[in-house]
């Protein structure tokens, strides 16, 4: 097993940020036709910050707390980011301020200041959070000789049941 260096540490993250800014960018170009580089670094951010979570916070945590903690992190980036990105550098990526909830005579706003959509964040807390567990998991297995990886069915149904692992999702033996 290699001897774990802040150089090496350092690398992996490199890794692991580019590989998950680039799905993300996949990701936006598929669903809605473009995207921008701001994206592509906001997306990797928040694929890293989700690994490390799960790979170094050295305690028990249920997966389904981490995919909370991992969309919370994930909403407050991509509000961030947009205040700078849309509201101060006036770039104009992304604009959600037309999303409304219709009810009758009332009219819900689905967004916050234009900048995150609310359906958006349930989307990636029920999908994106739990994959960022898997692939991240499975990345560190194929790249960097870690253990082997539970199966995304079985990180997706720990979220839904609420299963507890020790410190990582790694399949025990």
């Amino acid at each position: 097993m290699k001897k774990r260096t802040l150089f090496n540490e350092i690398i992996k993250a490199l890794i692991l940020l580019v590989i998950g800014g680039a799905i993300y960018y996949v990701i936006e170009i598929a669903w809605d036709g473009s995207s921008h580089w701001s994206m592509a670094v906001t997306g990797g951010t928040c694929f890293l910050i989700g690994d490390l979570l799960d790979e170094f916070k050295g305690f028990k945590l249920m997966i389904r707390t981490e995919v909370f903690i991992i969309s919370a992190v994930i909403t407050v980036l991509e509000f961030l980011v947009g205040v700078v990105v849309n509201l101060i550098l006036h770039l104009d990526v992304w604009d959600y301020s037309s999303m409304y909830l219709n009810i009758g005579e009332v009219s819900i706003p689905m967004h916050i200041m234009g900048q995150v959509s609310i359906p958006f964040v349930l989307l990636w807390t029920f999908i994106f959070a739990p994959f960022i567990i898997f692939f991240g998991n499975y990345l560190r297995w194929e790249l960097f000789d870690k253990k082997n990886p539970m199966k995304f069915i079985e990180v997706y149904k720990s979220f839904i049941f609420g299963r507890e692992y020790e410190a990582s999702v790694w399949r025990r033996e």
